[in-house]
């Protein structure tokens, strides 16, 4: 039992270290073992602008392919959405290098990066598509504007018998179809019935004999 704890026992001041020491300082906490588990740093969360603005300019990179198939407005739409595509790209990775610093993020960045390649993959494939019929259509109206009336009226009887030809085929193909589908329908009435010979008549022995004549000549 402690003295404190006497009934009648008066406290026990507390013990002032008298003036001009110098106060001893704590010892110092033990330093953890090797093999103990370390406690991680706590990492500064924030917002990952640069992924988020990657992933949006991904979205309207996919947005604009569906834009370049308009025959007017196709060709600029597709560099439109190329610039959209290789601005999610850049914007892309530098937000994966951001995301490495604690910002987070990763998931978007990657996202918008995926976006922008195929933005840009459709965009080019497009592009190429529209540059080769672009170009074909005006060699064909150089071709034209350069023929001759004589060649012209040549062309278009040409071009007139291409058609025709070309719906006669389509005609006897439709025909062709036609039967095939009632010969499925009812064999029977595909095969038409083959019509039978009448039988032969007998030759008349008498047919050709001049009259008085017996068909028997009998040798004295």
């Amino acid at each position: 039992m402690a003295e404190n704890d006497i009934p009648g026992t008066p406290p026990v001041p507390p013990q002032v270290p008298p003036p001009g020491s110098i106060p001893q300082e704590p010892p110092p906490s033990a330093s953890p073992s090797p093999g103990a588990p370390q406690q991680a740093a706590p990492q500064a969360q924030g917002t990952n602008v640069l992924a988020i603005l990657g992933l949006v300019a991904g979205i309207l990179s996919v947005v604009a392919i569906f834009g370049e198939l308009i025959p007017v407005i196709g060709g600029v739409v597709a560099i439109v959405g190329l610039l959209f595509a290789t601005a999610a790209i850049v914007l892309s990775v530098m937000g994966r290098k951001a995301a490495y610093t604690g910002l987070g993020g990763q998931g978007t960045a990657m996202g918008g990066l995926i976006l922008g390649i195929i933005g840009v993959v459709f965009a080019l494939a497009i592009g190429a598509c529209q540059a080769v019929c672009f170009s074909a259509m005006k060699t064909s109206q150089d071709r034209m504007s350069n023929m001759t009336p004589q060649q012209r009226e040549e062309f278009q009887k040409q071009m007139e018998e291409s058609r025709k030809q070309f719906n006669q085929d389509m005609q006897r193909a439709l025909e062709e179809r036609a039967k095939e589908e009632a010969a499925k329908n009812d064999p029977a009435a595909a095969v038409p019935a083959e019509p039978k010979d009448p039988p032969e008549a007998p030759a008349d022995p008498k047919a050709g004999a001049a009259p008085g004549d017996s068909p028997e000549k009998k040798v004295p």
